[in-house]
Parts: structure tokens; sequence; C-alpha cells
């Protein structure tokens, strides 16, 4: 009889056990379905040499339409499925060109921060992993987006970093063709501010033109202050300036002026866009403003800070109510 009772209780322990897990797939089911923000959701994750791997949810769960790896696959995918809401894990600067796409899909798409998503105790970290557990959290609502500026911003910024960076080149070639004239003995930045005055830069075209009187080059000089600092002029002008000197810095002015010019055209279309930026009222903040002068011909007036500066300003700063941070 005890045999009998122990087998007895057994089964019975089987049987709720077995009854126990059935119900906890019930209420993990259900949970699944509570609390879904978009019926239809997908996630991208993407690495660095590979393509993106996207899952989508639905009404049949995670991986309606299966998990994919194709350049525009997750594009097409997201279209045909009709997917409410798409997010792309931020992974170094891969992630520019999926959102890109999709959004010039006309899709919603979203863009989370890869350290809010990635660090899951127990989950291996793939890219086919990472599109499923974004999927389930875009379904569920649960992810923070970050700020990503729209397509006119975006173009402004393209355009004020090109010219910095081309700014910054510019500067490289000015420092070797002042020591340069150092070593020959022209030191005529020491009495000009900067080399790239007007008088500094006809002094080093008269003396590539062969040029070496030092008084004939201090004649060169523009303005009153500089005319005043004529003896000075003259004797750091008094330098032994060869041939080759001559050669070198006709090829560092030549590179110089290139920049310039370069510089001139990001210049030209960042006007362009922060006038129409102006015109749409991206820009001007009050009536009195938009009735008067520009927003960058305001911020120019700002002792130290100059047109240039003033556009990067309004750069950086032109969304910075709608931002919370941007990648």
């Amino acid at each position: 009889m005890w045999t009998r009772w122990e087998d007895k209780c057994s089964e019975s322990e089987t049987d709720t056990r077995t009854d126990a897990g059935r119900n906890s797939r019930r209420r993990s089911r259900a949970g699944d379905r509570a609390g879904v923000c978009h019926r239809r959701g997908q996630g991208v994750g993407q690495g660095v040499r590979a393509d993106p791997a996207a899952a989508s949810t639905g009404q049949q769960g995670v991986g309606r339409g299966g998990h994919h790896r194709c350049g525009h696959r997750p594009r097409r995918t997201a279209v045909e499925l009709e997917i409410e809401k798409v997010t792309v894990e931020s992974t170094s600067d891969c992630w520019r060109i999926w959102y890109y796409l999709l959004e010039a899909a006309g899709l919603d798409v979203q863009l989370v921060n890869a350290r809010d998503v990635k660090n899951v105790p127990g989950r291996p970290k793939t890219d086919k992993l990472d599109s499923v557990w974004l999927a389930k959290l875009t379904e569920k609502g649960l992810l923070r987006p970050s700020f990503v500026p729209p397509a006119p911003i975006r173009r402004l910024r393209d355009y004020t970093r090109l010219r910095v960076d081309l700014t910054r080149e510019r500067t490289r070639y000015w420092q070797p063709l002042e020591k340069l004239l150092e070593n020959a003995l022209i030191k005529v930045s020491t009495v000009a501010s900067t080399l790239d005055t007007l008088s500094a830069r006809d002094m080093i075209e008269a003396l590539i033109a062969g040029k070496r009187d030092p008084r004939r080059l201090a004649d060169l000089a523009r303005g009153r202050r500089m005319k005043t600092k004529r003896p000075a002029l003259i004797k750091a002008l008094h330098g032994r300036f060869d041939d080759h000197h001559g050669e070198l810095a006709r090829m560092l002015l030549d590179q110089i002026d290139t920049l310039s010019g370069q510089i001139g055209t990001p210049t030209t279309h960042i006007d362009h866009l922060l006038a129409q930026a102006d015109a749409d009222g991206g820009v001007v903040t009050d009536e009195t403003a938009a009735t008067g002068p520009s927003t960058v011909e305001r911020l120019a007036e700002i002792p130290g800070i100059g047109r240039a500066g003033a556009q990067s300003i309004l750069d950086a700063s032109m969304s910075s109510r709608r931002r919370k941070w941007s990648l």
C-alpha cells in the first residue's frame, strides 16, 4: 500500500508540474499579447562589415516574414508587411545608410542606442538575435529613441563640418609657410598679426617674384597701423630669401588658395540653407527679428563670434528644443 501511495503522490506531483508549466506558458503568451503599442514592428541590427539582419513582429509573433540578410530586403519587407515602426540599432556610422533608406521609403523609423538594448544577460550577441530583440521591444514601445536631425539640418551640418575640415587643412599650410620664412630669416610674422593679411601676402608675393630690397618690400604695407611699423618691417624683411625658398612658398600659397576656393563652395550652400530656414521660420524666434537683420547677422555682432561662428552655432542649436542627445 505504501508503494501505491508513493506512486500516486509521484503522479500527482508530475501532473501538478505539468499544469504549472502549461499555465506558465499560457500566461507568457498572454503577456506577449498584452501591452502592445505597435501591431507590426521591425528591428534592424547590423555589424560593421555585414549586411543588416531584420526581424518583424505581427499577429503570428516575432519573425513574421523570417529573418533576412540582404542590402535592401529590410526596406522591401517593411513596406510589404505594412510595418508601423522600424527600430535601427546605432552601430558606429553603419546605421546611417539603413536609417536613411527606410526613412526615404516613408516608414516611421527610430534610432536607439546600442547600450540600451544589447546588455541582456544570458543572450549571445549576434545581429540576428539583436533584430529579434529589437522587434519585441519595438512592439511593446519600450525603447527610448535617439534624436536624428531632419534632412535639411543634416545637409546643413554636412556643409558646416566640411568647411571646418577645410579650414583646418588650410591652417596646416600656413604653419609650414611661416617656418619657411623664418628659415630664410624673414620675420614678417613678428610684425604683422598673421600671414594671411593683405600686407603680408603682398610682401611674400614680392619675395617670390625676386624682389629682395627690404625698403621696397616695406612700402607694400597697407593700412595705417602697418605703415607706422615701417622700421620694424624693414628689419624683419632683411634676410636670405633664395630662389628655392620662393619655389616652396609658391607651392604652399597655391595650395592655400585652392583650399580657400573650396571653402567658398560650402559657405554658399550654408548661406542658402540658413536663409531658407529663416524664411520658413526655422531660425527666427520672434516677430521683431523677422523684420530686422537675419539671425546670422545678429549673432555675428557679438564680439569674437563672426559670421562663420554664428552659422556653426545655428547649426548646432537649430533643433535643440527637440533633441535629447545626438549621434
